[in-house]
């Protein structure tokens, strides 16, 4: 079962927001009510850092929280209706308004930690993700003892890479479906995968491939970058390790 979200019409519209909103219902046991509101904390962060995120609405007839729990103790968040839409292809303007957006929402990313989200550190992120593969199912079983030596092999290449990298804050899930494009420019939605990673976690999400192209956009992405936040370039080399997580995951 995903998340699973949709758009409400109120018969009253909510001051500022109008008569529609978007109910998100989360997955049930996938995160605990701490981890939530560490989502929900760290959008309104950003949103008083003005940058341009959509944060859940804070009802005031709830107690101004964020974060309620149906009947069948299934937890749900409401979110205004933000107009926009998705970019297949982005300008050189563009990548570097995104990365200049990056930056900002790493430094308010650094400021705190959040405990309760995950780490992602090549054995803490691989081990949950083998355990639960290996009950499900999905691995063919004659398959299963190649594809697990495989995923280990990676963690344990990957770790090195890891060393002196510090961790904070990121969106997570930073892909072009996660950002909505209004003339102003992006919006960026979604923040359910928010944990403590390396700053490179977010910018190959956007852009994924390697061939020529997508290194040129990547490097059009840390200029506008590195006019807000410094960045470790030795963690580029943790890309293709990122991916292959993502891929067990």
């Amino acid at each position: 079962m995903e998340n699973r979200v949709y758009e409400i019409e109120l018969e009253e519209p909510l001051p500022g927001l109008g008569q529609r909103v978007i109910a998100k219902f989360y997955r049930p046991g996938r995160w605990s009510q701490a981890a939530l509101h560490e989502e929900h904390s760290f959008l309104q962060e950003l949103q008083e850092a003005e940058i341009p995120v959509v944060a859940p609405i804070c009802l005031a007839g709830a107690g101004g929280q964020t974060l309620h729990k149906t009947d069948f103790g299934v937890f749900f968040s409401l979110f205004p209706k933000v107009g926009g839409r998705v970019l297949e292809e982005l300008s050189e303007e563009q990548l570097l308004q995104v990365g200049r957006l990056l930056g900002r929402i790493h430094n308010v990313g650094a400021s705190r930690p959040a405990p309760h989200r995950p780490r992602l550190i090549p054995a803490d992120y691989l081990e949950p993700a083998l355990e639960a593969l290996s009950v499900s199912g999905l691995v063919d079983i004659q398959l299963w003892s190649r594809f697990e030596r495989a995923a280990r092999a990676l963690s344990t290449a990957a770790a090195p890479l890891w060393e002196s990298v510090p961790l904070h804050r990121v969106h997570g899930d930073c892909h072009g479906g996660n950002l909505l494009w209004q003339p102003s420019g992006p919006v960026f939605l979604d923040f359910d995968d928010l944990m403590m990673a390396p700053a490179v976690q977010d910018l190959w999400m956007v852009i994924r491939g390697r061939d020529a192209e997508a290194q040129q956009q990547r490097a059009t992405i840390l200029e506008g970058y590195q006019q807000i936040r410094t960045f470790d370039f030795r963690s580029l080399r943790m890309i293709e390790a990122l991916r292959g997580l993502r891929m067990v995951d």
